[in-house]
């Protein structure tokens, strides 16, 4: 692992022993405290005392879990140092620059805020959960099964406290549900997946002509796992890279799992609620595994964006 690189989510390498996970996790936990502390003081100067009242708390628990990862390493016979630098990276739905742009950082909004939070835990979720899911290791994957609940504790919190806030914004602001019952929503889902896996298989047969065809199995492998029978057809690239084939069925993975998102926590119908959560965390997967094949792709361009 390079000691000077900066690490975000799409650029975390593989961990190959127990020091390399406990040196990124130590990292991403030292991020994620001091992020809550800053998110705990803008909320505080926007005039929100519970929201940072409540990112305090979950700033305490992070640095908790920093010094929880140091005690696992210690008793393992490993040793947590020289920590690799490690950013939050921002959701599409929201950016540091807009906010600024907007008239500073502290009129970034309860749901905005909540969106930050949310993205990066549950992309810590996701990558602890692929490590524990690929590691030879047993105890590189119990450490990763281990760091992988104490996010999703997280996820769980900021997901109900994001919810309520869009509640009260759509309630002051009289925003529509974007789906309104159950049979729209999966109406809607269906369709998107069949455009989801059009624009993966047309990244697998690319991937597959340009001789990688490890990243082409695992693409392929996307589809027939939701028994997509028509995942051998070849399609065409237009001319596009394999990388900007597998970057455009991220984007379209990424904004479809804030949808489904947006609906589950927004919506006042239970029924509603579940639907799209089901349809999110099916995405989630999907994003998951596709940011690992990006990062195959990158690996044989040997590192070029």
């Amino acid at each position: 692992m390079p000691r000077d690189a900066i690490y975000d989510f799409t650029t975390l390498p593989a961990v190959a022993n127990a020091d390399d996970l406990f040196r990124l996790a130590a990292a991403m936990e030292a991020e994620a405290a001091r992020r809550y502390a800053e998110l705990a003081a803008r909320m505080a100067d926007a005039g929100h005392p519970e929201l940072a009242a409540l990112f305090r708390r979950i700033e305490e628990q992070e640095r908790e879990h920093e010094a929880t990862v140091a005690q696992w390493a210690s008793a393992s016979g490993h040793e947590v140092a020289s920590l690799p630098d490690f950013q939050w990276q921002s959701p599409e739905s929201i950016s540091e620059e807009e906010i600024a742009e907007a008239g500073g950082e502290s009129l970034m909004t309860p749901v905005s805020a909540l969106d930050l939070a949310v993205h990066n835990e549950e992309r810590a979720f996701s990558y602890y959960v692929h490590i524990a899911t690929e590691a030879v290791d047993p105890e590189v994957r119990e450490y990763a099964e281990g760091m992988a609940e104490e996010e999703l504790g997280h996820v769980a919190l900021l997901r109900l406290q994001r919810r309520r806030a869009n509640h009260a914004q759509r309630e002051q602001e009289g925003a529509p549900v974007f789906f309104s019952d159950v049979p729209s929503l999966r109406r809607y889902a269906k369709a998107q997946e069949a455009t989801a896996h059009r624009r993966v298989r047309r990244a697998a047969d690319m991937c597959r002509a340009s001789g990688a065809p490890e990243v082409a199995r695992r693409l392929a492998a996307l589809c027939s796992d939701a028994g997509d029978t028509d995942a051998a057809t070849p399609h065409a690239s237009d001319g596009q890279t394999p990388l900007e084939l597998v970057d455009d069925a991220l984007r379209h993975t990424e904004a479809l799992y804030e949808t489904y998102l947006r609906t589950a926590e927004q919506a006042f119908n239970e029924a509603l609620v579940e639907a799209a959560q089901q349809w999110a965390d099916h995405v989630l997967k999907r994003l998951a595994r596709l940011n690992d094949c990006r990062a195959m792709v990158l690996s044989a361009d040997g590192g070029e964006e």
